[in-house]
C-alpha cells in the first residue's frame, strides 16, 4: 500500500553503485525518473572498440540512443539518493497504520543478488530499514 489505499503496489528502489563496483568499471545502467515513476534501462553503445562496455576509448560513458532504452512504469520509484526514511514513508507507513488498525499487511522485497533487499528491509544501526521502523511504531502503540 505505497501511498494510498490500493491492495497491491509495486515500488522500485534504484540503488547507487557499490564501492567495489566503481573501480571494476561497472556502469549505472538504470536511471530513475522520479517525476514519471519510471525506470529507464540503458543499453550502452560503444563509439569505438573498448574493453569496458559503455566506455569509449577516451574513458567517457557513451549515452545510448533513445531506441536503445527501455522504460518501465511503477507505482513508486525511489532513486539512488533516496534514504531509508523515504522508503519507509512512501512504501511502508500506510501498511503499518493498517496493521495497527487490525488489518493484515505484507511487504515483499524481491531482486537480484546484491540489489539492496536486506539493506532496505533490515537496514543498519545508523540507517534502520523497514522492519526496525515498523516494529518501533507498532510497539509504541500497544
Amino acid at each position: 500500500m505505497c501511498e494510498g489505499r490500493e491492495n497491491f503496489k509495486v515500488a522500485v528502489r534504484v540503488r547507487p553503485r557499490l564501492p567495489n563496483e566503481v573501480p571494476s568499471g561497472f556502469l549505472q545502467c538504470v536511471e530513475a525518473d522520479l517525476v514519471h515513476n519510471t525506470v529507464v534501462a540503458n543499453k550502452p553503445i560503444l563509439k569505438k572498440a573498448s574493453s569496458r562496455i559503455g566506455i569509449d576509448d577516451f574513458g567517457e560513458f557513451v549515452r545510448p540512443e533513445p531506441s536503445q532504452t527501455q522504460s518501465f512504469t511503477y507505482d513508486v520509484v525511489l532513486g539512488k539518493d533516496s534514504s531509508q526514511q523515504d522508503v519507509f514513508l512512501r512504501c511502508a507507513s500506510d501498511i503499518v497504520k493498517s496493521v495497527i488498525n487490525g488489518y493484515n499487511g505484507s511487504i515483499i522485497a524481491s531482486g537480484q543478488t546484491s540489489s539492496g533487499k536486506t539493506y532496505t528491509i533490515a537496514g543498519t544501526k545508523e540507517e534502520p530499514g523497514i522492519i526496525p521502523r515498523a516494529a518501533q511504531i507498532i510497539f509504541s502503540r500497544i
